[in-house]
């Protein structure tokens, strides 16, 4: 059997979770700054730099194919990733509580963004979302108080709820019609709490 395997029967039998181990060998304490993950990793694993509060930058290469759940959950300094378009997956809280973080756009390629992927990403002002992806999960922008504008466009089938949920500040968003369809029928629950205030969506015209 996989350590990995090994690791999870261990946890499962004492029902904990993946998130309770990292939290347990985080590497709040390490002085990791920068990072250029090696062109032979093709994944990144769950948790794995949970918590690292001095990384400030990465470097995802092509070839990985997600970024797990949590993996840079709680980098509060993180501020610059460059990821390729090999990535098709965002996991859940992958970059929960990364307020310093700075992305314009998600890469091609993307399929899901998964739940809470973003939460609480105070440093993102606009975000582009590309044709690639099919679902925006659950709060996967919550609490994003500072985006101000968002582009979605073709593909998406999925916009599940509280998705910008507490993104005060969030004024407009372009989307395409299939897209402004979704939303009009999901209004409410998307955009829940949001002070009362729903961004104009303006259509793109093709």
């Amino acid at each position: 059997m996989h350590i990995g395997e090994q690791i999870k029967a261990e946890l499962k039998k004492q029902e904990r979770s993946i998130a309770w181990l990292a939290r347990q060998i985080n590497c709040d304490g390490c002085k990791l700054i920068d990072i250029t993950i090696p062109e032979s990793v093709t994944n990144i694993g769950e948790f794995v730099f949970w918590a690292c509060g001095s990384l400030a930058s990465v470097s995802v290469p092509n070839g990985v194919k997600s970024i797990q759940d949590g993996t840079f959950e709680e980098c509060s300094n993180l501020t610059c990733i460059t990821i390729s378009d090999s990535i098709t997956d965002i996991g859940k809280f992958a970059f929960l509580g990364c307020v310093k973080l700075h992305l314009s756009a998600i890469p091609d390629g993307v399929i899901n963004i998964g739940e809470e992927a973003f939460y609480n990403c105070v440093g993102l002002t606009s975000i582009i979302i590309p044709c690639s992806v099919t679902k925006i999960g659950n709060m996967a922008f919550y609490g994003c108080t500072n985006l101000t504008k968002a582009t979605i466009l073709n593909n998406i089938v999925d916009i599940e709820k509280y998705a910008f949920t507490n993104c005060y500040n969030l004024i407009l968003m372009t989307v395409s019609k299939e897209v402004k369809k979704i939303i009009e029928r999901n209004r409410d629950v998307i955009f829940h709490n949001n002070n009362s205030r729903c961004p104009e969506i303006r259509e793109i015209i093709s």
